[in-house]
């Protein structure tokens, strides 16, 4: 009887385990970039990075944070509509931006720091120069999504 059991056991196994369907995934790492917009006079997002073939990175709409210049009509993320069709990068928290991310399918996957450092040198006079170094970090995030087949 157990014998019996364990061949109904392998046989689920292996019908399951063939019955699975792969899908393709694709990946997306991205940055978000602080800029500063002088129109509202406070600090958005961008989202930098990824693949050229993802059709909603490429249907954002670049945003001119200066005063003076009229920018293609498009919706804020926090305004848009089911009818929107042009949108702004331009998002006021990097919350926002991981919101419109997943919107469109995409399954974060992990958030990593991209650490740089640089030199520099500050002048005190009559003394000698002094050379420090800066170090700064910024979040990479890498995201997922299965393709449709």
């Amino acid at each position: 009887m157990a014998r019996f059991y364990t061949l109904i056991i392998l046989i689920c196994c292996f019908t399951t385990s063939f019955a699975q369907e792969k899908r393709s995934v694709s990946y997306l790492v991205i940055e978000m970039h602080a800029r500063y917009d002088y129109h509202t006079e406070r600090d958005y997002y961008l989202i930098q990075g990824g693949d050229p073939a993802f059709p909603e990175l490429n249907q954002l709409v670049t945003f001119d944070p200066r005063s003076n210049k009229k920018n293609i009509p498009a919706a804020y993320f926090a305004s848009k509509s089911d009818s929107t069709q042009k949108m702004y990068n331009y998002f006021r928290s990097v919350n926002e931006a991981l919101l419109f991310l997943g919107e469109e399918g995409w399954e974060l996957v992990s958030v990593n720091n991209n650490i740089s450092s640089e030199a520099a040198v500050r002048m005190q006079y009559p003394e000698k120069d002094q050379t420090y170094t800066n170090i700064s970090s910024k979040p990479v995030f890498y995201f997922k999504r299965a393709l449709e087949k």
